[in-house]
């Protein structure tokens, strides 16, 4: 909007300029001929046409200079001087920004040198913060543009780890590169190296799984156990599970998440080849080997954390108290010795002053009056009051209430809470009885979106599949009902 009207404002000038002198100049002649009127529609096809072409003048000029700086840029950067180069890149983008580009022909020309100021500082080897907030949003605005996209993750050492402060920027980056493997391979690298089982990190698995790389099978086999490792059985898991140990017969442990995963799909999931292909698998196997399998599949029950010693920890509060008043103690001396410091000497500056005193008289007649009228108006309001307006009664908390269904739905699973409270926010929009739980584990916390609450599991999983094909969850699984809040460990 400010370049815009930048540029517009500078045409009007121009443009009223130009128009005045050709009037002041062609005026005795056409108004003494031809009349007023004439002068005037003249005058307006004039300053029309002035206006269009300083527009064109003004585009031609700052897109050739635009041009010619570019290319400087590009010799001293291929000469190693980056930083005469990136001097030059600024330029051209200041005269980019200038009121010579018309906002038309400056969206036209915006993708190109955008993109070649992004390549030129991730050419760099040393780019400053600046050139850095420079990439990150030109992915964020062209997150297609998978050339830059990988310089900047190996620029910024993302391919081993997450950034956290960019996390979203690269999970965009995955969303607009489905096709990119090498981007896939290494977020879910990322996800996995993090114990990631939320939303994002599902759908980066579902992309490997669903269509796997020859050089893929060691990724394959780190989601299967990702998944067994947190007892998954919906139709991704089972295609993990299956991928991997056909590729290793020895991984027997697999074969109790197919046995799980066979028994608890639900019936729009059995007609696909995945599932016959794990039920063949299963079938050789006696029922009760398969009820041992499924038994040992269940989700193991929260472990209750030993409880410390009291000796050492009533000895550590205690010392944590002590440094604690030390510290406060240094700190209110030093701020009583700065502030009778601070007094004095502005005590001393304000006596000396010479508006000190008929301020200070005024002063004291303002806040005089003041309480006067608060007075007047506080005996008026007691007059006139007859009755006294009894507060208002407590509302009563209201009954809580007992849910009696065992099953609920889970549909994702997020590190940050304000990720889940955005998607709870977003179903409940869609008419959903969403909430979260949280659930703590040996590393981090997890708060897990979740819907409803079912009395069988065919009722969960028929709700789950229903908004699965209408596209608002990718996948979920049946898990125990939660009161929302309620934590687990």
């Amino acid at each position: 909007m400010i370049h815009f009207l930048r540029h517009y404002t500078a045409r009007l000038w121009a443009s009223l300029i130009l128009t005045s002198l050709a009037v002041l100049i062609g005026f005795p002649v056409i108004g003494g001929q031809q009349g007023p009127w004439l002068a005037f529609w003249a005058a307006l096809a004039g300053f029309l046409v002035f206006f269009f072409l300083v527009g064109w003048i003004g585009n031609t000029l700052g897109i050739r200079w635009i041009g010619i700086l570019m290319r400087e840029a590009g010799i001293w950067e291929r000469a190693g001087n980056f930083r005469r180069s990136g001097k030059i890149l600024k330029k051209a983008v200041s005269i980019f920004d200038s009121f010579l580009i018309s906002p038309v022909a400056r969206e036209a020309y915006s993708r190109e040198i955008s993109s070649r100021m992004a390549r030129s500082y991730l050419s760099q080897p040393e780019p400053g913060p600046q050139a850095e907030g420079f990439v990150v949003a030109y992915l964020q605005r062209h997150p297609e543009d998978a050339e830059a996209s990988d310089m900047w993750l190996e620029k910024s050492g993302s391919r081993g780890n997450l950034p956290g402060k960019h996390e979203d920027l690269v999970f965009a980056l995955s969303d607009a590169q489905p096709e990119n493997k090498d981007l896939q391979r290494m977020l879910a690298h990322a996800c996995l190296r993090s114990e990631r089982s939320d939303y994002q990190a599902i759908k980066i698995y579902k992309r490997i799984i669903e269509d796997p790389a020859p050089g893929d099978r060691g990724i394959v086999d780190d989601i299967a156990w990702r998944f067994y490792h947190d007892r998954r059985t919906d139709r991704l898991a089972l295609q993990a599970y299956l991928t991997a140990f056909k590729a290793d017969t020895n991984k027997k442990r697999l074969l109790v998440g197919m046995a799980a995963c066979v028994e608890r799909l639900a019936v729009g999931d059995r007609t696909s080849r995945t599932y016959q292909e794990a039920a063949k698998l299963i079938s050789r196997l006696d029922e009760t080997t398969l009820a041992k399998m499924r038994a040992n599949f269940a989700p193991s029950p929260p472990q209750t954390a030993a409880a410390p010693d009291k000796k050492e920890a009533l000895k550590t509060i205690a010392r944590t108290l002590r440094t604690t008043a030390s510290a406060l103690s240094a700190t209110l001396i030093s701020a009583r010795r700065a502030t009778i410091g601070a007094y004095a000497s502005l005590y001393h500056h304000v006596k000396t002053h010479r508006l000190t005193r008929p301020v200070s008289k005024w002063a004291v007649l303002g806040l005089a009056g003041a309480i006067l009228v608060v007075l007047v108006i506080n005996t008026a309001g007691h007059l006139i009051s007859s009755q006294k307006t009894l507060p208002p009664p407590e509302p009563k908390p209201p009954a809580a209430i007992e849910v009696t269904d065992p099953f609920t739905l889970q549909v994702a699973a997020y590190l940050k809470m304000e990720h889940a409270e955005k998607f709870v926010a977003t179903l409940k929009s869609m008419g959903e009885d969403a909430y979260y739980t949280e659930a703590r584990s040996s590393k981090s916390n997890w708060f897990q979106v979740r819907i409803s609450h079912f009395p069988t599991k065919e009722a969960a999983r028929s709700h789950g599949e229903a908004l699965k094909s209408k596209g608002i969850i990718d996948d979920f699984y049946v898990a125990n009902y939660q009161k929302p809040g309620q934590k687990s460990e």
